[in-house]
């Protein structure tokens, strides 16, 4: 049976816990380097949810394969730390659209 498995930091792997994803640990890029290692020999496993943060600052070469992958997809995703106001939100819509378009972008208001 295809499985999907959150790879966070505690706080937010505990709103997967809750909802009843599998939530396995990664408090540091160097845990999250060893979990997703683990990942890519689980064949069962088909999503991947990971801390968009922590995925940039792993390896270039481990991160192009993240984004490359299809089994499993790794999903990255903002934790809790950012929605708690780590990161203010026209930084972080900013960011995501220059690494869709390859552009950098002024969000004014």
């Amino acid at each position: 049976m295809d499985r999907i498995v959150a790879v966070l930091d505690e706080d937010t792997a505990l709103g997967f816990r809750l909802s009843g994803v599998e939530a396995r640990k990664a408090d540091t890029v160097e845990e999250l380097q060893e979990r997703i290692g683990q990942l890519f020999n689980e064949k069962d496993v088909r999503l991947v949810i990971v801390d968009e943060e922590m995925v940039r600052r792993l390896p270039e070469k481990l991160e192009r394969r993240i984004e490359h992958s299809t089994a499993p997809l790794f999903l990255p995703i903002p934790t809790v730390k950012m929605w708690r106001g780590a990161i203010r939100p026209e930084e972080y819509a900013a960011r995501l659209i220059r690494r869709a378009i390859g552009y950098q972008i002024k969000i004014r208001r």
